[in-house]
C-alpha cells in the first residue's frame, strides 16, 4: 500500500513540475529528492534548540539547465522543486522551528 501511495505522489509531483515548465524524467526527480539530507548536529544548540545541517550533493543534474543552458547542481534543482511546491528552500544550517515553518510540519521533530 505504501509503495502505491508513493507512486501516486511521484506521478502527481512529476505532472505538477511538467505543468510549471520543469521537464525531467522520474528517475532524475528521484535522484534529486534523494540527494536532500537533513541531519541533527550533535552537541550543537542555540537558543531555539538543536541545529540541523541541510545539504545536497553538488553533483550536476543530467537534464536541468539554467537560462544560459548550463547544467545546474542537484541542490539548485531541489530548490526549484520546493519552490514549485510552495515550500521555502532550506539553508545550510537551520533550527528545528525554522525547518518546521519552512516545510509546514505539524508533527514534532525528533
Amino acid at each position: 500500500m505504501l509503495n502505491y501511495i508513493a507512486l501516486i505522489m511521484q506521478k502527481l509531483l512529476h505532472r505538477h513540475l511538467h505543468n510549471e515548465g520543469i521537464h525531467v524524467s522520474p528517475a532524475e526527480l528521484i535522484e534529486a529528492l534523494e540527494s536532500m539530507k537533513v541531519n541533527r548536529l550533535q552537541g550543537m544548540r542555540n537558543a531555539n534548540g538543536h541545529l540541523y545541517s541541510c545539504s545536497n550533493t553538488q553533483a550536476l543534474s543530467s537534464s536541468m539547465t539554467d537560462t544560459d543552458g548550463n547544467p545546474v547542481t542537484l541542490r539548485e534543482f531541489c530548490d526549484r522543486i520546493l519552490k514549485v511546491c510552495g515550500v521555502e528552500p532550506l539553508n545550510s544550517l537551520e533550527t528545528a522551528p525554522s525547518i518546521k515553518r519552512k516545510l509546514k510540519l505539524k508533527l514534532p521533530m525528533k
